[in-house]
């Protein structure tokens, strides 16, 4: 719901990423703050997650790669419905939308022990001909390229056989991976 402020504050960038960490203005991702997970429950978290995802997504937002698209996993937990139709959904959206995604290991450091998206769920921006990219998040000096080898196996074994590097002038130029 922030799309004309975003445009505002992302023009001098070319290479945005795209995340939803609040949830109705609640913070999803922040163990100090389980207000979110307490008063309204997993479910309505995760729903309320996909739907805000989506909008971000569809936007007119200037958003380059859409990043830790499964983010509400990060502490392990998951809803009691599946999962497997929103991430077709989002997928399609990220492919209409003309965004990428990004394979973000950080998730390997949180409790979830695992990266951002989930296998199950990159196969479907693969399937989608949604572009990837990696990402690792590094909030400091020793997360810099922390596990992108990782990632890099997780692409190929999704179906991926070429890595989206973003470029300084707002292109994109594919690279080969190589497991």
């Amino acid at each position: 719901g922030r799309a004309t402020e975003l445009e505002e504050l992302c023009k001098p960038f070319s290479y945005v990423l795209g995340s939803v960490h609040f949830v109705d203005e609640m913070p999803i991702d922040d163990s100090g703050h389980p207000e979110a997970w307490q008063e309204r429950g997993v479910d309505w978290v995760w729903e309320r997650y996909i739907e805000m995802w989506i909008d971000m997504t569809e936007s007119s937002a200037p958003i380059t790669t859409c990043s830790h698209p499964d983010l509400p996993k990060k502490y392990g937990d998951f809803p009691s419905f599946s999962l497997e139709d929103a991430y077709c959904d989002m997928a399609e959206v990220a492919a209409r939308a003309g965004r990428m995604v990004e394979v973000n290991t950080a998730g390997l450091r949180k409790a979830v022990g695992e990266m951002y998206p989930s296998l199950q769920f990159l196969k479907r921006f693969f399937a989608a001909s949604v572009p990837c990219t990696v990402g690792c998040d590094a909030h400091n000096p020793d997360d810099i390229a922390a596990n992108v080898e990782d990632a890099y196996a997780l692409m190929y074994q999704a179906g991926y056989r070429e890595l989206a590097v973003p470029q300084p002038d707002g292109d994109v130029r594919f690279v080969d991976l190589e497991v």
